[in-house]
């Protein structure tokens, strides 16, 4: 019992480690970075010095999935522009002091509406999962007098077969937007308003 306890604990500490690296700063997310970009064509936030930013990233080869990388620029400005005709997204950071540096790539995947969609149905199924395995276990141990370990053994079930699931409609996700996002044609995805005031 110690021993699965103990790889169930290590499980959900790597989950929520792994989720709180990957997690962006609200204000310079992907997903809020694109909808300013899709708004207004620029976008401009300050940011702190221990905040994320999504930065975007050319792909080194066709078959890798544009979806840049988040990182802790410090302190300073962050300016976000979209080229609605080749759907590139240049992002230019000023620090307070010292140089400039400047990052492009095309529009981040996740960010694309399909993939937030398929996104939360993804999480919605891979948590009923989860739920649905740990009450089979509960109910499979109470009837064999066994309720503590039918629970255990539940949970264990239902953490790996959820987390497979999601891990692979996640990665299915991922293919469909980029394909989506290659086919889709700028001028009438891409309808930049002027009007819009600008900045966050």
């Amino acid at each position: 019992m110690r021993i699965v306890a103990t790889v169930v604990l290590v499980g959900l500490f790597f989950t929520v480690l792994i989720g709180g690296l990957l997690k962006f700063a609200t204000r310079a997310r992907a997903v809020t970075v694109v909808r300013h970009l899709r708004r207004n064509g620029t976008y401009k936030v300050k940011i702190g010095p221990f905040e994320n930013a999504w930065t975007p990233e050319s792909p080194h080869s066709a078959t890798r999935l544009s979806i840049g990388f988040p990182q802790m620029p410090g302190s300073g400005t962050v300016t976000y522009t979209l080229d609605p005709d080749s759907q590139l997204v240049r992002m230019r950071w000023e620090g307070k002091r010292g140089p400039t540096y400047e990052w492009s790539g095309p529009l981040p995947v996740t960010a694309t509406p399909g993939f937030q969609r398929r996104g939360r149905w993804t999480l919605a199924i891979s948590l009923s999962i989860f739920f649905v395995s740990v009450a089979l276990g509960a109910i499979a141990g109470a009837a064999t007098q066994s309720f503590v370990p039918g629970l255990v053994a539940g949970l264990i079930v239902g953490y790996f077969v959820a987390a497979g699931f999601w891990i692979e409609r996640l990665m299915r996700s991922f293919r469909i937007a980029s394909a989506e996002l290659k086919t889709e044609v700028p001028s009438g995805e891409i309808e930049i308003d002027r009007s819009q005031s600008q900045g966050p």
